[in-house]
């Protein structure tokens, strides 16, 4: 809402009220909502209104499923009409949902949804659950679910006072529980209240491993179902929750730090180390990692060597060096700097060496080392030898214009989808930039 002098329109609130009506079931005063918000219009310029849909002042039934217009209006409380003019504009005027039915979105990443809708507790649309799931309420799994594969636990949580939580943790933390192995004889204790910091949404993570075991150890390949319970640590037993309190939980789900990265299109020629899976990486005292290779590989046709590396965002880590060993322990290493939070794609020629040692036997390739940083951890998928084609900037194998408009958008920033070294056709210095693009052009012309 627009005011022009709020001086004036408080002028004109004297001994008046301003509302905004509603009407419903056609134009017609006999299905009103009528509101107040002029205490809401407080300076010059906008203000931003909102009203609770329940506080109809007009007296009359509304249909709301019929809105068919509004208006706004100076309702008259001693009998006269302000006469002072102001001008007044109104945009946006819409009904929303209040926080608590604004559940936050899904997680785009996660793989193992604990939860039998696969968002929350009850398939509704809005994501809400529709009862509270304490120690009088597990949420029984429709099957069971295995989340062994997951490095965490998540979920949201409201709050609906944060003060009151206070009150009632004090002494009784509150706990997520899977029950597992189709008893109660098997269950994983999550003490998550640290991470509730205000009223409303909360986001939790929880280590999948970091359970307390409840009688016998869980079985994380089988769970059944989960509950919320605050626990009074002095008797061992359930403490009710503050019936004054609005609690809801949605997404829980089990999830893979970073998610799943994409697998890499098709290249023309490509020999796996790790492939698509995903591979957690925990470097030693020395910041070193090593894996032999269970069949020897032969990449000595191979033109480039790519990886993807995920970076916690608690790691400092910015460089990683890749290490690739024949069965004579001959060696050729990569240096990749740069990296930040989150997945990278590395890619780099494979005569782009930082350092060597010995005549590497490239069809005879054993083991990879990586070295990061000491005593850290990161993931590491897509590992690939492959062969490539001059500017083939979309890596489907072949040269054409699709490249070119590929190419263009890389450079636009409208995509990070391409083959950094197929596309480094100019210079090979991995900066791609408009002489890559002259350069791909003249291949483009030399192949047709």
């Amino acid at each position: 809402f627009w005011c022009a002098s709020y001086p004036a329109f408080a002028s004109n609130l004297s001994g008046h009220t301003f509302y905004i009506v509603i009407m419903t079931k056609g134009n017609t005063t006999s299905y009103t909502a009528r509101y107040v918000i002029g205490n809401q219009i407080t300076k010059n310029g906008w203000n931003h209104i909102v009203v609770n849909k329940s506080a109809n002042t007009s007296g009359q039934t509304p249909d709301f499923t019929q809105v068919s217009g509004f208006y706004f209006s100076f309702g008259s409380d001693t009998g006269s009409l302000p006469s002072t003019a102001n001008p007044v504009f109104a945009t946006n005027v819409c009904g929303t949902l209040s926080e608590i039915n604004r559940a936050p979105a899904y997680p785009d990443y996660p793989t193992l949804p604990i939860n039998a809708a696969g968002r929350d507790y009850n398939p509704s649309s809005n994501r809400i659950a529709k009862y509270h799931y304490f120690a009088d309420k597990p949420k029984n799994l429709d099957s069971a679910v295995d989340i062994t594969t997951a490095d965490n636990i998540e979920f949201d949580f409201y709050a609906g006072d944060y003060d009151t939580f206070q009150d009632t943790i004090d002494g009784h933390p509150l706990y997520f529980v899977l029950k597992t192995a189709g008893d109660n004889s098997h269950r994983a204790r999550y003490r998550f209240t640290n991470q509730i910091t205000k009223s409303g949404w909360n986001h939790i993570v929880l280590n999948k491993n970091g359970y307390d075991a409840i009688g016998e150890t869980p079985d994380l390949s089988d769970v059944r179902a989960f509950v919320f319970i605050f626990w009074n640590d002095s008797s061992s037993n359930p403490v009710d929750f503050p019936s004054s309190m609005t609690w809801r939980i949605v997404n829980v789900c089990g999830t893979y730090e970073g998610g799943i990265p994409i697998p890499l299109d098709v290249m023309p020629t490509k020999t796996s180390f790790v492939g698509a899976t995903r591979h957690k990486v925990t470097f030693d005292s020395e910041g070193n990692y090593d894996k032999q290779l269970a069949t020897p590989l032969d990449i000595d046709d191979a033109r480039m060597i790519e990886l993807d590396v995920y970076i916690l965002p608690t790691s400092s880590m910015t460089s990683i060096k890749l290490e690739i060993d024949d069965s004579s322990d001959n060696w050729v290493s990569y240096t990749f700097t740069g990296l930040t939070t989150g997945w990278n794609h590395l890619a780099i020629r494979k005569g782009d060496t930082t350092d060597s040692d010995g005549d590497v036997d490239f069809t005879d390739i054993s083991s990879y080392y990586l070295t990061g940083t000491a005593s850290d951890t990161a993931y590491v998928s897509n590992l690939y030898a492959a062969d490539y084609v001059d500017g083939d900037a979309n890596r489907d194998g072949e040269l054409n214009v699709l490249d070119l408009v590929n190419l263009k958008r890389y450079m636009a920033g409208q995509t990070t989808k391409g083959n950094v070294v197929a596309m480094d056709t100019y210079g090979n210095d991995y900066a791609i930039n408009a002489d890559d693009n002259t350069a791909l052009i003249n291949l483009l012309i030399t192949a047709s």
